[in-house]
């Protein structure tokens, strides 16, 4: 495991419903990126795998450095209906198969996985809601990944428990103040994974 490395999978939805919003997701990934190069500039490592989902799903960026990202963010695009189910197992499959081909030196001590929607999945055609929350489960118990849950124009609270994702980490974002929420909630999530870690090196320290 490569110590203070954060991979960071942000799978957000692209349908036509989102295209009022688009540019406030822009904004807050681009913000994101901002926030987070002052961290990485004091030693942490942070890669990036952006994807778009409407009715299939589009990987923008592969393990992408935070100025890398700035540039894939400005190709994000909306139109089409919601493949939300699809979309998740799919990150979740291609980065899990990414980082088990790496030696597990090189692997990230921390991997955080956003999934951003503001309407009901209608058009997965590959995958259920039962494949997301085995999927989800297994990476929260077996390999301690960090998932959270930014939607609006659903039941936010149901959608997260069946998927398998803690309602503390499940959040309903204000479409009028999207940015702020986005932002907000991952470099929320940036910080508890932090102090996880420092605290995972005290207690390695007292032992």
């Amino acid at each position: 495991m490569r110590l203070d490395y954060t991979r960071i999978c942000v799978v957000v939805d692209a349908s036509s419903s989102m295209s009022s919003i688009r540019l406030d997701v822009v904004k807050a990934l681009t913000s994101f990126c901002e926030e987070q190069r002052k961290a990485a500039a004091k030693g942490e490592t942070i890669r990036v795998d952006l994807y778009q989902f409407s009715n299939s799903t589009t990987r923008l960026a592969t393990d992408a450095s935070l100025d890398e990202l700035e540039r894939f963010v400005k190709h994000y695009s909306t139109g089409g209906c919601t493949a939300l189910y699809d979309a998740v197992c799919q990150g979740i499959d291609e980065l899990g198969a990414a980082l088990a081909a790496m030696r597990e030196s090189d692997r990230p001590e921390d991997v955080l996985f956003v999934i951003v929607t503001d309407g009901e999945e209608n058009s997965s055609r590959r995958f259920r809601i039962s494949d997301v929350n085995e999927r989800i489960k297994r990476q929260t118990e077996v390999y301690n990944w960090h998932f959270v849950f930014l939607a609006n124009g659903i039941d936010v609270q149901e959608y997260a428990e069946d998927m398998g994702i803690a309602q503390d980490d499940a959040v309903e974002f204000d479409r009028e103040s999207l940015a702020e929420d986005f932002e907000g909630e991952m470099c929320s999530k940036m910080c508890c994974i932090r102090e996880e870690r420092l605290l995972r090196r005290q207690q390695t320290d007292n032992r």
